[in-house]
């Protein structure tokens, strides 16, 4: 402690902790040793940057021994003995699936120019891989006309070349015309298109005479994508009519296209693969369109303008296994209509409005009752469930079902459910393996009701009739009740419930585990 004499006290910490003010001469000893402090702190920063420098040095050298580390490995590593033949198939597996695309914005890991970076002899063998080059995809934005036609051209040139003989998928996007060098150079390769996408605005007003070159020059086209902005052509010589003579040409997917049997030449006859959309059509062309296609596989129509028959039969389709179906009722009523399918597997509709119950005598027209096996209904929620069970009293060999609607009606899931032959009751498809229900807006009856119908028809046992073996429910708002346990789990191999939160998020006390046998599902939110 300090006294009233000014002794300076011989402890620092005992200063500092007292009241002790120093005097003339104290402070001058004081400020003695901060000069010396301060020298030694300067000293030991001195010596504080010859060591980060001198670590500095090091670490550079360190890299620099590591490159040439590395340098001297890839001299002795395994995969520089590769003989080239599987280096290149090695890339192509790397590479499967790569689109080479325009506009040209590469990142220094995408795949397949980083290859090209390694080394020049991988370089050397990435360029050497035909496949890497023959899947391309052009896109151009011609609002305003892009200033780098020049460049796009000169990079679709040296794409090609580098593509050698292989056949190639190509896809052209341009939203408005000003690109016929671009088809020009691709038309140059016409026997080699394999598959060909051109989504390209004005194409029936613009580019019908540019592409007519290609006609018989298409020997492998397999595949065909065409689509454009909707738009009236009255002149008959739009007509495009370079895939007219297409010998191998055999799936067509036509887009935004006004009366395309009229303006769209085809080797109708040999498609088996047909997907029409957006488009629209006078009376009677849809009907002349799919009679014109008797070898058809599958077919899909969504949103078309699809207007009355006349006096037209309905086209004979007997090789149709599949038909997808996506429009309003009374265009879905008039594309059922044009159809006899006798051999039809697969139906799948999509219902934008709701369709009534006597719409369904369209569907019977198509005589594939007995052959129909999958069934996918997407309905509106002001669906009337009397067309949907219409439909299920028609196809009675059904095995999958798929079904999403907005709530289903207590009606149609009691329908659904099993009924003991004893008690007189009759069950809806009895030969059902595979059911998948979605609910967009469930009720807390609804997915009570859904619980009791699938545990009445996962306990039942018909014998050599088929029980469910899939089940997949997602609902938007739970809950399903908890399915009772049972002491075999029968047949079924799978069961997958989802709930995802509607109204309220689902807490982890209402998560659902469900025993089933010796087997538990838990039934978690999304």
């Amino acid at each position: 402690m300090g006294s009233a004499t000014g002794h300076f006290p011989t402890s620092l910490t005992a200063m500092l902790h007292s009241s002790y003010v120093p005097s003339l001469q104290d402070r001058a000893r004081v400020q003695e040793s901060i000069n010396e402090v301060e020298l030694a702190i300067s000293t030991v920063d001195a010596e504080l940057i010859r060591a980060h420098a001198a670590l500095a040095e090091l670490e550079g050298r360190r890299h620099q021994l590591e490159a040439t580390l590395a340098t001297h490995q890839s001299i002795v590593a395994p995969i520089r003995s590769l003989p080239q033949e599987i280096l290149r198939e090695i890339f192509r597996f790397a590479c499967a699936g790569r689109i080479i695309q325009w506009p040209f914005n590469p990142t220094e890991t995408s795949l397949p120019w980083c290859l090209g970076r390694v080394c020049s002899y991988w370089r050397k063998t990435f360029l050497s891989v035909q496949g890497l080059w023959a899947n391309i995809d052009l896109t151009f934005n011609m609002k305003p006309a892009p200033k780098n036609m020049g460049k796009a051209l000169s990079f679709l040139g040296a794409v090609l070349e580098r593509s050698g003989e292989e056949l190639l998928t190509l896809s052209v996007t341009a939203d408005g015309t000003g690109i016929d060098t671009i088809l020009g150079a691709l038309l140059y390769h016409s026997r080699r298109w394999l598959d060909l996408s051109l989504h390209i605005e004005r194409l029936f007003e613009h580019y019908p005479p540019l592409l007519s070159p290609a006609k018989s020059r298409i020997p492998n086209l397999r595949r065909l994508r065409l689509s454009t902005s909707p738009s009236r052509v009255d002149n008959a010589n739009a007509a495009l009519d370079a895939f007219q003579t297409a010998p191998k040409l055999r799936e067509v997917v036509a887009s935004k296209i006004d009366n395309p049997f009229h303006f769209l030449r085809l080797p109708w006859s040999q498609i088996t693969h047909y997907t029409s959309k957006f488009n629209r059509f006078h009376e009677g062309e849809f009907v002349q369109m799919l009679a014109a296609m008797p070898n058809l596989v599958f077919f899909s129509s969504e949103r078309e303008r699809v207007l009355e028959m006349g006096s037209l039969p309905p086209a004979a389709l007997p090789q149709l296994k599949s038909l997808i179906v996506a429009n309003k009722a009374m265009y879905m009523a008039k594309t059922h209509q044009c159809i006899l399918a006798p051999n039809l597997a697969s139906l799948t509709i999509d219902a934008i409005t709701a369709f009534p119950e006597q719409d369904v005598l369209h569907f019977v027209r198509s005589q594939c009752q007995a052959t129909l096996t999958h069934l996918d209904l997407t309905l509106p929620s002001d669906s009337d469930p009397g067309g949907v069970i219409s439909i299920l009293i028609y196809v009675p060999n059904l095995t999958s079902l798929r079904l999403s609607i907005h709530n289903p009606p207590e009606r149609l899931v009691e329908r659904l459910s099993y009924f003991p032959q004893s008690n007189g009751g009759v069950t809806l498809l009895r030969k059902l393996t595979t059911f998948e229900l979605e609910c967009t807006g469930c009720s807390y009856t609804s997915s009570r009701a859904i619980a009791d119908m699938l545990v009445s028809r996962m306990t039942i046992s018909w014998g050599d009739n088929a029980t469910l073996q899939s089940i997949k429910v997602k609902l938007s708002s739970p809950p399903l009740s908890d399915l009772p346990s049972s002491e075999k789990p029968g047949n079924l191999r799978e069961l997958m419930l989802i709930l995802r939160p509607h109204e309220k998020d689902i807490s982890s006390s209402e998560l659902l585990c469900i025993r089933w046998g010796r087997y538990f599902f838990t039934v978690a939110s999304l």
